[in-house]
């Protein structure tokens, strides 16, 4: 139905955002907190830069749409897959929103969609006093996170990056943009970093894992302990990863991340 009630841009901008609330305290003598509703980009949300985008109304809402489409196309933690739906969706916006403004439909989609933010309330950071340690198990780094038999259930390129990585937790140390999570989390650790300052991945839930694992590859085209055989592999594997991913199985890959998942949280 919500589909239905504007244009296409419009509609898949919205599934690549998640909502955000930055908290702010109103006095000195008052530790009322007041929640800004806004949206951070789903793909580079893990960042300490991750884009967030404010919105004052429902119908600044529906114009801040284009901004984050706008945002999508230049992420460099946003798939190609997604950049190209971007585009091809911008060609055909202006008609089509403005046959849905006049019906009505996309302003009653922003409505909902802004009362939705606006009352929505968004966990906070814990504080590090808050934050558990004893939680979550000790991982087995050396326990495979993908086995063979999946191989068929993602494209190459996904599976290869896939084992590019291995088990880790959360340390007390070198946090950074990971300090939503408590210590001990499970994650993702590159095979190819070195010491205390190795790249690691931590994602709240399978969906957020199945659908921001890019920040992986694109990690790995940068990291100075990655072969080069491995870089050249992966850029190889990514030419024909958008057209083999229309040939895969519906729901395939959800299975292929729920299955790491298991093993990352020792329910496998």
């Amino acid at each position: 139905e919500d589909k239905c009630s504007t244009s296409d841009l419009s509609f898949f901008t919205l599934m690549q955002v998640q909502p955000y609330s930055l908290f702010q305290t109103t006095t000195k003598e008052h530790t009322k907190e007041v929640a800004f509703p806004g949206l951070v980009c789903r793909h580079c949300v893990l960042n300490s830069n991750g884009r967030k985008f404010f919105t004052t109304s429902a119908g600044h809402l529906g114009e801040l749409l284009v901004t984050i489409a706008n945002h999508m196309t230049v992420c460099k933690d946003c798939p190609d897959d997604v950049k190209l739906q971007i585009n091809k969706f911008s060609s055909t916006h202006r008609a089509q929103i403005q046959f849905h403004l006049f019906s009505g439909s996309h302003k009653r989609l922003m409505n909902r969609v802004w009362n939705q933010l606006s009352t929505k309330k968004t966990p906070k950071t814990p504080s590090n006093d808050q934050r558990k340690t004893n939680e979550y198990a000790k991982v087995d780094p050396s326990k495979p996170l993908v086995t063979a038999r999946e191989e068929k259930l993602v494209t190459p390129f996904t599976f290869y990056t896939m084992q590019q990585v291995r088990p880790c937790n959360l340390e007390k140390s070198g946090n950074g943009s990971r300090s939503a999570f408590e210590y001990g989390f499970p994650g993702l650790e590159c095979i190819h970093c070195k010491g205390r300052n190795s790249r690691k991945f931590f994602y709240r839930t399978p969906e957020i894992l199945a659908g921001n694992y890019a920040h992986v590859p694109n990690h790995l085209m940068g990291c100075i302990g990655c072969p080069p055989e491995v870089k050249k592999t992966l850029s190889e594997k990514k030419q024909d990863h958008v057209s083999q991913k229309l040939s895969l199985d519906k729901g395939s890959q959800r299975i292929f991340f729920n299955l790491i998942w298991m093993r990352l949280h020792g329910q496998r």
